[in-house]
């Protein structure tokens, strides 16, 4: 047998699938996309999508969406994936968009039982590649043993914020698609490929599809622009 397999996750109340992937088993792909479960009065958010933990959220400049994970300054946060199993000697990807709000570093680090498995430390006062002052981060990590679950430190340093949004873990040699949809209409407003790049989706005030951008390294385009310009 090729034992390559297809999985999906579901949210927004198991109603809509928000992840789809590809030579992947279910228990080792995870996405949160922020939008859903949301305490809008504390201003925290429950981790879902196979990630587990609360976490503070804002709505200043989310990736997609309305509404992200928040880094605050100083502050070093703890996160944890749920009912995930990470296979022996394979290779995984923890892959999320970063925006620095007057933030210089931030370090992230992947654990298992205390051991850490792999750290990288995102310095903006360098020159780096960004779209609209997002940055793609990704993480390779992996073990000599099987996994459960393992725990995401994040580490800001003294000068700012960040904001953390389309955070998702596939296996490194399988695809993915992520999908983000509004709240309250239920309406795709965000698709997400392989490389965690997204094609935005954007609506009237009646609900018709009016324009499509896709995001890619080198910025967002507008590839289809359409409002009905109806004389009266």
């Amino acid at each position: 047998p090729l034992n390559i397999y297809s999985s999906e996750l579901y949210g927004y109340d198991n109603s809509l699938v928000i992840a789809v992937g590809a030579n992947a088993d279910y228990n080792e792909i995870a996405f949160d996309n922020f939008e859903t479960d949301n305490n809008i009065v504390n201003g925290k958010h429950q981790l879902s999508g196979h990630f587990t933990g609360e976490v503070d959220f804002v709505n200043w400049a989310p990736h997609s969406g309305k509404y992200g994970m928040i880094v605050g300054q100083g502050q070093s946060m703890t996160i944890s994936t749920s009912n995930m199993r990470f296979k022996k000697d394979k290779k995984y990807l923890l892959s999320f968009w970063l925006l620095a709000k007057g933030a210089s570093d931030l370090s992230y680090t992947i654990s298992y039982q205390g051991n850490q498995l792999s750290s990288d430390n995102y310095s903006f006062s360098t020159d780096k590649t960004s779209v609209e002052g997002f940055v793609k981060v990704d993480l390779i990590f992996e073990n000599t043993i099987d996994m459960n679950d393992v725990n995401i430190n994040f580490g800001a340093g003294n000068n700012g914020n960040f904001l953390i949004d389309d955070m998702r873990i596939q296996p490194s040699n399988s695809s993915m698609k992520t999908y983000v949809y509004s709240p309250e209409t239920l309406k795709l407003i965000a698709e997400l490929d392989n490389l965690n790049y997204s094609t935005f989706y954007n609506y009237d005030e009646e609900g018709k599809l009016i324009q499509v951008k896709k995001e890619t390294n080198k910025g967002v385009f507008t590839i289809k622009s359409s409002r009905d310009n109806i004389a009266h």
